[in-house]
C-alpha cells in the first residue's frame, strides 16, 4: 500500500489566519458523507448515512464539526430499514431539514425522504414521498417561504428512470410534483436558485432523435410554473452532476462520451441564463474515465474549485479516486492536481460549498484505509490564499459518534428489539440513568429511570419506530437507539 501525500503549496493549518484541513470521521460501521452546510459561527453540519450509530441498517445522521474540523455533536434518525441523508439545510433558530431517500416506508421501495430536526439535530418529524416505484433524492434547496424543493429520480422496472421534483411547504406537506419523462433514462442531480422565486435544475434527458442522452437544464418558478428547458451537448452523451449560479450565469460540470466504447471525459459549461447561450469545454482523457462531480466558487479570488472522479492508470485498482482542480472564473484550469483523496477502494464526493472566509468545503467518503475495508466520512477545507489541505492516508480517524456516547454504549444492553409488550434494559456500568421513549414526531411517549436494570411496559405503544434515549446525569452522555414496536 502506498502512502499518498499531495501538498502543492505548504501552509500551516492556520496560515494567514485562515483554516484548511482534511479530516476523516467514523464509528464502528460504514459511514458515508453526502451533504454539508455552514453555520453562522463558521462551524459545519454534515449529513449522510451510517451503520455506526445503531449497528444495523444505515441511518441518516447529522455531524456538527467546528471551524477547524473538531467534533462538536452528532445524532441519527430514520426508520427500520436503510435511510440516507443527501442534503442538509439550516434555518436559523429553528433547526435543520435533511433530504434524502429511505426504504423504511415498508412496501414502497426507496422513497424521497424529508426530516425536520430542532437545533440539536433531534428529529421533530419525517415524511416520505413516492409510491411503489423507487425514488431517490440527489439534491435539494430551501425556498423563500422555508419550504423545500427536492430533485432526483423515480425508477420502475418497466419504464426506467425519470426525473422527479417534489416541492413541500415548511411542514413537509406536498405542494406539487413534476416528472420529466422520455422513452430513455432521465434524472435530475442538482438544483440552484437563480433569483427570489426561480430555480434551475440540471441532470440528463434522453433525446429520441439522436438516441443519445443530453445535459438537461430545467428552469421553473417555486409555484411549479415551467419557464423553459434546454438540452445541452453536441455529438455524444452528456449529463450534469452539479451546477452553481452567480448573478445570471450558470456554470456546471459533468461527464460526456461519444459512444459506449469511449472513456468518460469531464466537461464544464458556462450558460448565460437570460439569453440561453452556452459556452462549454471538454477535458479529454485517453487513458481512463474522468468525470466532473462537483464545484464551488472560491470567493477569495473569484475562481472555482472542481472535484473530479478519476479511474485511470494512476488511480487505485478497486475504485475511483478524487482529485480537485483549481480553475479561473471562466472555468479554465489553473492547476489540475491541487489535492487528492485516494484509497484502495471507492472514494466519492458528496457535495462542495463555498465558505464564509472565501474558501471551499468538500465532503464525501473514503474507503479501505490502512488495510481496513470500511468507509469513512471526510471533510476537506480549502482555505483562502491557496491554503491547500494535507491529505495523508495514515492520519487519525476522528469520532463520528461522540466519545461519551461510545463509552456509554459499551455498558448497556437493550432487548428484545423488535419488542412486543416489554422492553428490558441492563446497565451494569451506569447504575443511574434517566430514560425516555420518543416517537418520530419528537413527542415524549414514556419517561422512566434505570437503576442497573429495568423492564418497561410498552404494550400500549402503537406499532412503529421509536427512539430510546438514556442519559447519564453526571456527565450528560446520551445513549440513543431505534426500537421497533411490533
Amino acid at each position: 500500500m502506498r502512502v499518498l501525500v499531495i501538498f502543492i503549496l505548504i501552509y500551516g493549518k492556520l496560515a494567514y489566519g485562515q483554516i484548511n484541513f482534511f479530516e476523516e470521521y467514523s464509528g464502528v460501521g460504514n459511514d458515508f458523507g453526502q451533504g454539508v452546510v455552514q453555520l453562522a459561527d463558521s462551524s459545519y453540519v454534515i449529513t449522510g448515512a451510517s451503520t455506526s450509530f445503531s449497528g444495523a441498517q444505515t441511518d441518516a445522521f447529522l455531524l456538527c464539526i467546528d471551524s477547524t474540523g473538531a467534533y462538536k455533536w452528532s445524532t441519527f434518525f430514520g426508520g427500520e430499514e436503510a435511510d440516507w441523508g443527501r442534503r442538509v439545510m439550516h434555518v436559523e433558530n429553528e433547526g435543520y431539514y435533511v433530504a434524502g431517500y429511505s426504504n423504511s416506508n415498508v412496501g414502497n421501495g426507496f422513497d424521497f425522504y424529508l426530516t425536520k430536526t430542532d437545533t440539536y439535530g433531534i428529529a421533530q418529524w419525517q415524511k416520505f414521498y413516492g409510491g411503489t416505484d423507487w425514488e431517490k433524492v440527489y439534491d435539494a434547496a430551501l425556498t423563500r417561504d422555508t419550504g423545500v424543493i427536492m430533485v432526483g429520480e423515480i425508477e420502475s422496472s418497466a419504464e426506467g428512470k425519470d426525473g422527479w421534483i417534489v416541492r413541500t411547504d415548511r411542514n413537509g406537506d406536498t405542494l406539487w410534483t413534476r416528472k420529466i419523462s422520455t422513452p430513455g433514462d432521465d434524472f435530475i442531480t442538482s438544483i440552484d436558485q437563480w433569483n427570489d422565486s426561480v430555480f434551475v435544475a440540471a441532470g440528463q434527458i434522453y433525446i429520441a432523435d439522436s438516441l443519445m442522452n443530453k445535459g438537461l437544464l430545467y428552469c421553473f418558478k417555486d409555484d411549479g410554473t415551467e419557464l423553459w428547458r434546454d438540452t445541452v451537448g453536441p455529438n455524444g452523451n452528456y449529463f450534469y452532476n452539479d451546477i452553481i449560479i452567480r448573478l445570471d450565469t450558470l456554470q456546471g460540470v459533468g461527464g460526456t462520451r461519444i459512444d459506449s466504447n469511449d472513456d468518460w471525459d469531464a466537461w464544464r459549461v458556462s450558460y448565460l441564463l437570460n439569453t440561453q447561450t452556452m459556452f462549454y469545454d471538454i477535458n479529454e482523457h485517453n487513458d481512463g474515465d474522468v468525470i466532473g462531480k462537483g464545484m464551488a466558487i472560491y470567493n477569495w479570488d473569484d475562481s472555482r474549485y472542481m472535484g473530479l472522479s478519476r479511474k485511470d492508470q494512476f488511480s487505485f485498482p478497486d475504485g475511483e479516486d478524487l482529485h480537485f482542480a483549481h480553475q479561473n472564473v471562466y472555468m479554465f484550469t489553473i492547476s489540475s492536481n491541487t489535492a487528492w483523496v485516494a484509497r484502495d477502494g471507492q472514494d466519492e464526493l458528496g457535495e462542495m460549498i463555498s465558505t464564509s472566509d472565501g474558501g471551499v468545503m468538500a465532503v464525501g467518503y473514503t474507503s479501505t484505509r490502512v488495510g481496513v475495508s470500511s468507509n469513512w466520512v471526510f471533510a476537506m477545507k480549502f482555505g483562502p490564499n491557496n491554503a491547500i489541505p494535507w491529505q495523508d492516508e495514515v492520519g487519525a480517524v476522528l469520532q463520528l459518534v461522540g466519545q461519551k456516547e461510545l463509552n456509554l454504549m459499551a455498558g448497556i444492553s437493550v432487548y428484545p428489539n423488535p419488542i412486543s409488550n416489554e422492553l428490558k434494559i441492563r446497565s451494569e456500568q451506569f447504575p443511574d440513568l434517566s430514560g425516555r421513549i420518543i416517537d418520530l414526531t419528537g413527542s415524549i411517549i414514556k419517561e422512566f429511570t434505570v437503576e442497573n436494570h429495568a423492564t418497561i411496559g410498552v404494550e400500549d405503544l402503537n406499532s412503529g419506530v421509536y427512539i430510546l434515549e438514556l442519559t447519564e446525569p453526571d456527565t450528560g452522555a446520551m445513549y440513543t437507539e431505534k426500537i421497533v414496536k411490533q
